[in-house]
């Protein structure tokens, strides 16, 4: 997906529709939030005690592309910044990047 750098779009301090710079922001969930995931919890469970060997196997190595991506906006009038997310609840078939 090609995004414009600038955008007219509403900004929620202003209350207006104001031209925006558009960032990619980090769509990643942080790494510290994760280990403490339930599946995460109960998985180290159920391998406990067997050493190095893994319950289940090896997983398989395939790499879920473009998932959960976020847009960095930048009011040209008050200067604040938010964030907005792109299909939400959906995975994107293409990476998001921002034409100048």
């Amino acid at each position: 997906m090609k995004f414009p750098a600038e955008q007219n779009k509403y900004c929620p301090y202003c209350n207006t529709q104001t031209k925006q710079t558009i960032k990619l922001g980090g769509g990643k969930v942080s790494k510290a939030s994760t280990k403490m995931r339930f599946g995460v919890r109960k998985r180290a469970r159920k391998e406990k005690g067997y050493g190095a060997i893994n319950v289940r196997g090896k997983a398989a190595n395939t790499k879920k592309l473009a998932r959960g991506y976020q847009l960095k906006l930048t009011c040209s009038v008050c200067k604040k910044s938010h964030m907005i997310k792109l299909a939400q609840g959906k995975r994107l078939k293409k990476k998001p990047e921002l034409i100048k």
